[in-house]
């Protein structure tokens, strides 16, 4: 289940992302609904609480970035699941990692973004703002 912290981190990072890049919410699990049955959410477990790609335009790669981030509140770990399914999107070329904050979030993708002072500038505003929640 997740805490009311770790929604708050995931929600601050969507907000902070945008608009370099738009980040979705995951909802992975498992809950019993009211007339008895399983629901299983269809995602693989391990997978992240977000997911998203950097577009081409702010890529200084020139192409579009798969990013995918497990948020967690300290002392909170990832799960060797969620490690797992980080290790393989690395792999496939993708910005994956398990996030503790907005600026843990940035210093994750910043260095594939564009250098640009305006987005640099940007950016800073934009994690200050984040700190102060």
């Amino acid at each position: 289940m997740r805490s009311n912290e770790e929604s708050r981190l995931i929600n601050a990072i969507i907000r902070a992302a945008y608009p370099f890049m738009k980040l979705e919410r995951v909802n992975v699990g498992r809950v019993k609904t009211v007339d008895g049955y399983w629901f299983d959410t269809g995602v693989p477990k391990g997978h992240p609480d977000l997911k998203g790609v950097i577009p081409a335009r702010f890529s200084i790669h020139g192409h579009a970035i798969p990013v995918y981030i497990e948020t967690k509140i300290y002392p909170n770990r990832a799960t060797p699941e969620q490690i797992e399914y980080i290790h393989k999107r690395r792999r496939d070329g993708c910005i994956a990692g398990v996030c503790h904050s907005v600026k843990e979030f940035w210093d994750l993708v910043s260095p594939v973004l564009r250098k640009e002072r305006s987005y640099m500038s940007a950016i800073k505003k934009i994690c200050a703002g984040a700190m102060a929640l």
